[in-house]
């Protein structure tokens, strides 16, 4: 994609959705390299596909943790930028087609 649209439009950043920490530098990345946060897209997901009796408490932690929490985290700071920028701004969250299907 870089190649395809330059250096000023597109970035592939290694990020942790589940720590704070990790997403609070990916941002002020971001803010540095395009000038701000316009949208946020919460696109972050794992399969765990185990029976239920097979799916240990630390399969489910990890699920919700980067599920749900990565979204949390994840939306936060982006609305603290938009906030301050004051434009306004989208956050859009992808979620799995289980939500409306479950596997067996």
């Amino acid at each position: 994609l870089t190649k395809q649209y330059g250096k000023d439009r597109v970035a592939a950043l290694p990020v942790d959705v589940t720590l704070a920490e990790s997403l609070e530098k990916l941002f002020e990345q971001v803010c540095l390299l395009f000038g701000g946060v316009d949208i946020l897209v919460n696109n972050a997901g794992i399969s765990i596909s185990k029976a239920l009796e097979e799916t240990s408490g630390q399969d489910w932690d990890r699920l919700l943790d980067i599920l749900a929490k990565g979204q949390l985290l994840s939306s936060q700071q982006a609305v603290k930028i938009m906030r301050v920028q004051g434009l306004g701004g989208d956050i859009i969250n992808i979620v799995s087609k289980n939500a409306l299907v479950a596997g067996p």
